[in-house]
């Protein structure tokens, strides 16, 4: 135990004395009432404490990361932070390490004191760091992640990645990672991986493995982990997975007309929603709110909304929650904000008026929803090449935004924008 958990036990120790002591007469009186939590909700006690104590650092939630994909010569990601106080660093990682990252940077995940970054590559594929320091502590190369293939895969499968994109961590030992092949879990202590079980199809006459799941959004409540599905192979709905399983432990098909998944988001309130959408009608998208309590999944409540939330080809959510409000952009410059109360879309800003307009936004636009302030990533050129990368950050607290700050030049191709508060909810 270092000495920053250990201050910290005695502060929460001399604290629940002293509730103790204010609490006794009303405990005696309501004994009858008091249940005593069992070791699940214990873990989960602890987890949440544990949790509190790593905010600091790099773990402030009020930093923000943005992971860039690469436009640099050497064709490495690379990590860059907005401190809780405003300041730009363009690559902190290789601050901190003194070395680049191994590959493309693709997604990354904060979970208790670690910080997982998953890159595209051969070597450093998944690098795990302290999150208040951000110094590196291991990594992960491709070869490192075997697992068992289905009987009659050929045998160009079972090694590796073929395009990793996603990444949610439980745990060192559940660590999840969405690929072109479905949805894996890896633990980082054993090094055992696991296909999981309904992500993914066998193609070609059972001779290939194909993904059934979407990496627009894996997101976790309560200790479990929600990933949306769809495509060519699977019907559209959602799979849950506990820790240490191999199989889905409910699964729910969601019955709409819109055949093509945007995202599987959370809002501020922990809410979770399933955003689908019609390439062919532009006009139009649904939401459905996912009901996660019960027994079963299901779609509480469903809405249509006037516009198009398609994601794009990049690896993030069409859609951002927040405040009761919905951003999103369908593949233009153009963000529309629908207000979820009334059902009502709005164009809310037209980011090609303060860049250069040959730009397009690349990473779909992410509301803070502590600061309320939108990200919007953008780009000119080719993907990976040297075109020119800006950074809009808008002020969406009133009826009309305010561009706070344009950060140009600075940022390569933004794969993901991370709102470090997210990750403790």
């Amino acid at each position: 135990m270092n000495i920053m958990l250990r201050k910290f036990y005695c502060l929460f120790t001399l604290v629940l004395s002293f509730s103790f002591i204010g609490c006794t007469e009303f405990m005696h009186e309501n004994k009858d009432n008091v249940n005593e939590p069992n070791e699940t909700e214990k873990d989960d006690v602890k987890d949440n404490i544990e949790q509190q104590m790593i905010k600091e650092g790099y773990a402030n939630p009020n930093g923000i990361f943005i992971l860039n994909y690469s436009n640099t010569a050497n064709g490495k990601g690379y990590v860059s932070y907005i401190t809780p106080e405003g300041e730009f660093k363009r690559n902190v990682y290789k601050e901190v390490n003194g070395l680049e990252l191994g590959g493309k940077a693709k997604s990354m995940y904060i979970q208790g004191d670690k910080l997982y970054i998953l890159c595209d590559g051969e070597n450093e594929v998944l690098v795990v760091c302290d999150a208040v320091t951000l110094k590196k502590e291991k990594s992960f190369n491709m070869s490192d992640f075997k697992f068992d293939v289905p009987e009659d895969v050929n045998d160009t499968y079972g090694v590796g990645f073929r395009n990793p994109s996603r990444i949610t961590v439980l745990d060192e030992h559940n660590i999840f990672i969405v690929d072109t092949q479905g949805m894996f879990r890896f633990d980082s202590v054993t090094g055992e991986m696991f296909l999981l079980e309904e992500s993914y199809a066998l193609g070609n006459s059972g001779k290939t493995i194909e993904t059934c799941v979407s990496n627009k959004g894996v997101p976790v409540i309560d200790g479990k982990v929600y990933v949306s599905t769809g495509g060519f192979w699977k019907s559209t709905g959602i799979l849950e997975f506990e820790k240490n399983s191999k199989t889905p432990t409910r699964s729910l098909d969601i019955s709409t007309k819109f055949s093509q998944n945007s995202g599987l988001v959370k809002d501020e309130k922990n809410n979770m929603w399933f955003a689908v959408f019609n390439r062919e009608n532009k006009n139009k998208s649904e939401l459905h709110r996912i009901e996660t309590t019960g027994s079963k999944l299901s779609s509480s409540y469903s809405m249509v909304i006037k516009g198009n939330i398609d994601p794009g080809f990049n690896d993030t959510p069409g859609i951002s929650l927040g405040n009761n409000f919905a951003y999103f952009c369908g593949q233009t410059t153009t963000i529309s904000r629908c207000n979820m109360e009334v059902n009502k879309t709005s164009e809310y800003i037209d980011v090609a008026s303060s860049v250069d307009v040959s730009s397009y936004i690349n990473c779909n636009p992410i509301i803070d929803t502590m600061n309320k302030r939108l990200y919007v990533a953008t780009y000119s050129g080719s993907e990976g090449d040297t075109g020119k990368s800006d950074l809009l950050i808008y002020d969406c607290s009133k009826d009309r935004p305010e561009l706070l700050e344009i950060i140009s030049g600075k940022t390569g191709f933004v794969s993901g924008i991370y709102i470090v508060s997210d990750f403790y909810r």
